[in-house]
């Protein structure tokens, strides 16, 4: 694939994230706010991708200020979902559910600084400049190859969340590059290293419903609850119990299906 099919990736990418930074501050809507985060990672796993060609610049990278957007969006998105999911599961909180609210708005004018301060396209420019002249299939078998066998050495020993992340982001960006080729070039992906895609799809949204739940119990953990008026202490930590006892039998079920996945690293 020549450098041109590369560029315009690029560029189809830094458009989108261009135009999420435009719609953002007016209104914060929760889809935008998705959508810059995944158009994000999608140029990220791309470039990913391209950092393993043999001929690529050692200066391909992304430019600090793409990843301070994404970094400052992130506790956005998190509590436009966690909100509304606490007042439908507890609606008599008050005082946890203010200091969340204010702490949303704070995160908005953090993101929106982050959006005045990136040049999108001085970032376009840096990133294309330093892409390889093509891409070779050795590149694609080596970063299918890196994702797949870093599943497979987590599988060995897998413990906590952290490694279950870690393993969504592997697949994701495998997806994501899956999608490049299918979706941008109109071809089948060149390095199939599994069975079914429908499967590994699947398996990456449960994660991210997993992830979701991880970051629930993050806002029910006692740095948020220890100043609350006694009412809304007990009836978070009775929630806190019921979401933990769940989130180990989601996690149990992760682990298994996880090792049931048929992907293969040596080829």
């Amino acid at each position: 694939m020549k450098k041109s099919y590369l560029q315009e990736v690029i560029k189809k990418r830094c458009h989108r994230i261009n135009n999420h930074c435009e719609k953002i501050p007016g209104h914060f809507a929760a889809d935008d706010i998705h959508d810059l985060r995944v158009d994000y990672k999608k140029l990220r796993a791309f470039i990913r991708m391209l950092q393993l060609d043999r001929d690529v610049s050692k200066h391909l990278d992304l430019p600090g200020d793409l990843k301070e957007i994404y970094q400052a969006a992130a506790p956005i998105r998190d509590l436009q979902l966690f909100i509304p999911l606490i007042k439908e599961k507890l609606p008599g909180l008050v005082q946890y559910v203010n200091e969340r609210e204010k702490e949303l708005f704070v995160s908005k004018e953090e993101l929106v600084g982050a959006i005045e301060s990136v040049a999108l396209k001085k970032a376009e420019h840096n990133i294309s400049r330093h892409l390889p002249r093509e891409l070779h299939d050795e590149t694609i078998r080596k970063f299918v190859h890196k994702q797949i066998s870093g599943i497979q050495i987590i599988l060995l020993a897998i413990e906590d969340d952290e490694h279950l992340h870690s393993i969504r982001k592997h697949l994701k960006d495998l997806i994501y590059n899956i999608r490049v080729f299918e979706e941008e070039w109109g071809i089948k992906f060149p390095s199939p290293a599994w069975k079914s895609e429908k499967t590994l799809n699947e398996t990456a949204t449960a994660l991210g419903d997993y992830n979701d739940e991880c970051i629930a119990l993050y806002y029910l953990s006692d740095r948020f609850l220890h100043h609350l008026p006694e009412n809304e202490k007990e009836m978070l930590a009775r929630l806190k119990q019921r979401w933990t006892r769940e989130k180990e039998i989601h996690k149990q079920e992760l682990i298994e299906r996880l090792r049931k996945l048929k992907l293969v690293s040596d080829f």
